[in-house]
């Protein structure tokens, strides 16, 4: 009987033991790959919310398991570290800060992180979430073990573990903190709202530069992790690319694949096709959602497609402009010839002489314009200047060109100097007081550039224009210069100004001698005759079926 009782009792437990392997390995795959625990814990996190899964976890995962395991700075030494850029509402936070740094310390207790949002509130709310995933039952029923939460060291944005790991939450907007990471997660350092702003987003680049960027514990070992939208062309992303070129690894996710794109996993090594026209999670993000989200082509361009100028221009299309080139020139089709005399030329200038990397450009170019046609000539000056050069270059622009009797400057501070400086060097400084913002300018001139009265020298004969259009496409949609865009507005909103006041006057000059070509016809039976009763010169017959003819006695249009 007790035989019996004992090859009972094994088969009983023959059954629990398999469900304890089953469990087994299921926590071993959980500790191992990273997708998995994410896909796991989202019931912790977003219990009321359904998880849609898409390929970007499972990449953004192998990304993240790399950094975890050392390989990252094994494999890239010369990298800073991983900057991500998805779609908002893709679930970039819970999975990369606060499911990941929960995953990480049940391997390495001892990592320390440091956790910034653009808000204190935000990255406190982030480290909560961490915190509510770690003490959560599911977490402490497999890896309960591994670390217990300090007691001394355990608020909402700052605690640790006994094994000296710490979870530290910071923000740009915070007051400077003196803790550091082996790992620094920045997620969304600029908020959509601070993305319009010039100010804001200098201020966040200034933190990410004079703060966040020494935070590292190690700088051989340690590894930053970026993830946003983009904002603007200076977003945070931005300016880390511009000002640390090729210090980081780029990991670009649109929500509509403009082209075909090839993602390769890091760790597995599987690669990932998506076709032109593929939609991220397209069971959120339907036909109809889409179609909505592309009239806001600032925002679809950025936030969504992660190129943060639209493809065709904000307020100035690419599109829109017209070319020309130069009598003698190859001249492709569609191209106008440039005129060779102008009823008016003049110079724009839009000032800035701090002479520093980081610093706008000086732009200064020649206008001319013929009736309501405005041509830039292909003689731009754009550079980083000083103050001795900018006056020189003022002064050689003007010698260069002669018959541009009006330089137009900008009345600011920089603008203002350089008019005090030269007004007894070159004639014709006038300053300009600028009127409504940038993006107020900007969409006073657009109309001109749309109507195609705004033509610019091919980039055949003028290389740097391409610069141009991309700069003026870029202007009030979070682009990092505007200097060009400036300079434009500003000549095309002076020049439409003398320009109608011109045509204006033609058009009263014509309506007067229509007047008094009615009047003599009515006195004397419709023939026209030299007369003394009029100021004008003889205005010819006009032939039969003809309304109207102007003739320009006094060369007018010739001066």
């Amino acid at each position: 009987m007790k035989k019996l009782a004992t090859h009972q009792q094994s088969d009983d437990s023959l059954p629990a033991l398999l469900e304890q392997r089953t469990k087994l390995r299921q926590v071993a795959e959980l500790e191992n790959n990273f997708a998995a625990f994410f896909r796991a814990a989202w019931d912790i996190i977003e219990p009321e919310t359904p998880l849609v899964w898409s390929f970007h976890y499972d990449l953004i995962s192998e990304w993240l398991m790399l950094i975890s395991s050392g390989e990252f700075k094994r494999r890239y030494p010369d990298k800073l570290g991983l900057i991500i850029n998805v779609p908002p509402r893709s679930s970039k936070t819970s999975q990369i800060t606060c499911s990941w740094p929960a995953w990480d310390w049940v391997k390495n207790p001892s990592r320390r992180f440091l956790c910034g949002s653009y808000a204190a509130r935000l990255s406190t709310d982030h480290s909560a979430k961490r915190r509510f995933l770690i003490t959560s039952p599911w977490f402490q029923e497999r890896w309960g073990e591994r670390f217990s939460l300090s007691p001394d060291r355990n608020r909402l944005d700052d605690y640790g573990n006994d094994k000296t790991g710490a979870h530290v939450a910071t923000s740009v907007d915070g007051v400077g903190t003196g803790f550091g990471g082996d790992i620094c997660i920045g997620d969304d350092l600029l908020s959509a709202e601070e993305g319009f702003s010039d100010a804001a987003r200098n201020a966040c680049n200034r933190w990410l530069d004079a703060t966040f960027s020494t935070r590292l514990n190690n700088p051989v070992t340690g590894v930053f992790v970026h993830v946003s939208q983009r904002l603007g062309e200076d977003d945070p992303t931005g300016h880390l690319l511009s000002e640390q070129k090729g210090r980081w690894i780029h990991l670009k996710i649109p929500l509509e694949a403009e082209e075909d794109e090839t993602y390769t996993f890091p760790v597995s090594g599987r690669t990932f096709t998506r076709k032109q026209g593929d939609v991220l999670q397209p069971e959120r993000f339907t036909p109809e959602v889409v179609a909505g989200m592309k009239l806001n082509s600032r925002e679809w361009a950025g936030q969504y497609q992660q190129r943060p100028s639209p493809e065709l221009g904000g307020i100035i299309k690419k599109h829109w402009w017209r070319f020309y080139v130069r009598q003698g020139d190859v001249r492709p089709e569609g191209c106008l010839l440039l005129p060779e005399k102008f009823d008016e030329m003049a110079t724009s200038w839009d000032m800035s002489f701090k002479d520093k990397k980081t610093s706008d450009y000086v732009c200064g170019g020649v206008w001319g314009r013929v009736r309501a046609m405005k041509y830039l000539m292909p003689d731009i000056v754009w550079d980083r200047l000083d103050f001795p050069a900018t006056k020189k270059a003022v002064v050689s622009l003007s010698e260069r060109w002669p018959d541009a009797r009006a330089h137009w400057i900008e009345d600011k501070a920089n603008g203002s100097a350089i008019i005090a400086e030269l007004k007894t060097e070159v004639s014709g400084l006038i300053p300009v007081e600028p009127v409504g913002s940038k993006e107020a300018r900007l969409h006073a001139a657009a109309p001109d550039v749309e109507a195609g009265n705004v033509v610019l020298p091919h980039p055949s004969i003028c290389p740097k224009i391409r610069r141009f259009i991309d700069e003026c496409a870029a202007a009030c949609c979070g682009g990092k210069y505007d200097d060009a865009a400036d300079m434009m507005s500003q000549a095309i909103n002076k020049l439409r100004k003398t320009g109608d006041g011109f045509l204006r006057y033609l058009e009263a000059h014509h309506q007067k001698v229509e007047a008094e070509i009615a009047a003599q016809e009515a006195r004397r039976g419709g023939i026209v005759t030299t007369t003394t009763e009029t100021s004008h010169p003889p205005v010819a017959p006009l032939a039969t079926g003809e309304r109207f003819r102007f003739s320009d006695p006094y060369g007018i249009l010739r001066r």
